[in-house]
């Protein structure tokens, strides 16, 4: 990831919300857990980056205020995805991801 934090390109919640989503796809593909962990892996650094102790995430990992553009919606769904996934209530869930 300091790849990313060191461009000079901003890094953006729907970004990582999507990168998110790719690794829980492969696991459901392969079973292989390394793919989750890559999940569990970009669900932190992006809890970090974006969340900390605000209730709405951050615009970019430059930007400490939130714009619904960037999506913050799409990475706070693949977060209640990972989290559904590793507890077991998937199924639970009709969760319908909707790209702008």
């Amino acid at each position: 990831m300091e790849i990313l934090t060191g461009t000079e390109d901003p890094v953006y919640p729907r970004m990582m919300g999507q990168a998110i989503k790719l690794m829980l796809n492969a696991y459901d593909l392969s079973g292989d857990r390394r793919y989750l962990e890559r999940a569990d892996y970009f669900a932190q650094w992006s809890i970090r980056t974006f969340l900390g102790d605000a209730s709405l995430p951050r615009a970019t990992h430059r930007h400490d205020h939130y714009e619904a553009v960037t999506g913050g919606d799409a990475l706070m769904l693949a977060l209640l995805e990972l989290w559904a996934v590793r507890e077991g209530k998937r199924d639970e869930l009709e969760l319908v991801w909707m790209d702008r």
